[in-house]
């Protein structure tokens, strides 16, 4: 067997090797960037650059059309690993969060990885996941009720960052919807007889910030309003906001849910 310190040189030196085509492909993922569960563009870059190095590659998986998997199966003994790649973009900033680096780091990854497993006679079966909507937190999931998953040992993903890391902090996440529901009304003619739904919002909002004080560290609370009414000159019937709450544990998260 091989030293660690060779195969370790042996990947920067594939990587070198097709760096300018894995470069490309970034760009191009960045100059068309995709909202989630619309990535056509983004998958089908990284699918034909994974079919090009002999991956089989089958889209929309896990009932996902911007979905994908593609397989390398070495046809000997081994666990099975997935590198996850996510490409799509923030609604009106586009690729400010580096998903065109995640999505094209786990296809050059597994490009990589496969031509090592190939050289050193390494057993197993390598997968590269394309996990779209990240954005809106469910792509990932929706796979893994799926069955995407399974059978699978490990699963990775890599973040660009300013530093390098080989693991940090992740938190349980969970994204609520909350309506609320008041009496129209004209806001000049007639506003007493009228309940604002928008009021509830902004109470919503003001009672979070108050119970932060009693959060445990690492949990996070954060939102927006999504409906805030139609016109200016009525009392809001209906309203309604977004939030992302997220922790360390999963049993503490829903403590926040409820």
């Amino acid at each position: 067997m091989e030293s660690i310190e060779r195969i370790k040189q042996d990947i920067v030196t594939f990587a070198e090797e097709k760096k300018e085509e894995f470069e490309q492909t970034s760009s191009y993922i960045f100059a068309h960037p995709e909202l989630a569960f619309h990535e056509y563009k983004s998958q089908a870059a990284l699918c034909d650059l994974l079919e090009k190095y002999g991956f089989k590659v089958t889209k929309g998986v896990g009932s996902l059309e911007t979905a994908f998997e593609a397989v390398y199966d070495s046809g000997k003994p081994g666990k099975t690993v997935a590198l996850m790649g996510e490409y799509d973009c923030l609604p009106e900033i586009g690729h400010g969060c580096g998903h065109n680096l995640i999505g094209t780091s786990a296809a050059g990854g597994g490009i990589v990885l496969k031509e090592i497993m190939e050289k050193y006679d390494i057993g197993g079966v390598l997968k590269v996941l394309g996990t779209p909507a990240e954005e809106k937190g469910s792509g990932k999931a929706i796979m893994l009720k799926e069955g995407v998953f399974e059978g699978i040992n490990a699963a990775l993903l890599m973040h660009p960052s300013s530093n390098s890391v080989p693991d940090d902090i992740s938190f349980a996440s969970v994204a609520i919807e909350f309506t609320f529901h008041g009496k129209p009304a004209h806001a000049a003619a007639c506003p007493w007889k009228g309940a604002n739904a928008l009021s509830g919002v902004q109470l919503m909002f003001h009672a979070v910030d108050m119970m932060r004080l009693h959060m445990k560290d690492y949990s996070r609370v954060h939102g927006i309003i999504t409906e805030g009414g139609v016109a200016h000159n009525t009392v809001t019937d209906e309203a309604k906001a977004v939030f992302n709450i997220r922790a360390l544990e999963y049993d503490y998260m829903m403590e926040l849910v409820e």
